[in-house]
């Protein structure tokens, strides 16, 4: 038995002209969901493998490019060679800076490098009091995470350069 997956072709004019499954009218719905949110919200797409969800996506992304949303397609599993998803997350997002935009972005990676500085010593100390007798050493595990901001912001800096040398491989 000879099993294959074929991708829809997606056309750039018309993303929903190769649909059987007559999901234009999610799209439709979902794009006026994210005309009554100014500020932005996360919205979910949750069904069992198989079913279309990435096939949707791409063609409501495409839908949305048509309309002047600027859009950003992130797949975990295309960025799950980086540890840390915030990491890969921000890294895509840079992508996504102009000249204008990059103080903004800055701004916004300084704000998660605090998040990841303040939150790992916090999830560090839970897993050490709940795995580690010693004092010392959940001192010393806390003390190494409070340093996690510096290389944070290195790291998503440094993101595009590793997905390439990645992406050579795939």
């Amino acid at each position: 038995m000879n099993i294959k997956h074929f991708e829809i072709e997606i056309e750039r004019e018309n993303p929903f002209a190769n649909c059987k499954l007559n999901r234009q009218k999610y799209s439709d719905v979902l794009t006026n969901i994210i005309n009554s949110y100014p500020y932005g919200f996360v919205l979910a797409l949750n069904n069992k493998w198989g079913t279309g969800k990435t096939t949707f996506v791409k063609m409501w992304e495409q839908d949305l490019k048509n309309n002047n949303f600027q859009t950003l397609y992130f797949n975990a599993w295309e960025n799950d060679f980086e540890n840390n998803p915030l990491t890969a997350l921000m890294g895509e997002l840079k992508t996504l800076t102009t000249e204008e935009t990059e103080p903004e972005f800055k701004k916004t990676l300084k704000k998660a490098s605090i998040l990841t500085k303040n939150i790992a010593p916090i999830i560090a100390k839970a897993i050490a009091d709940r795995y580690i007798d010693t004092d010392a050493i959940k001192d010393a595990i806390v003390g190494v995470t409070k340093g996690l901001s510096d290389v944070f912001e290195n790291e998503v800096n440094e993101y595009a350069k590793k997905k390439k040398v990645f992406l050579i491989f795939d």
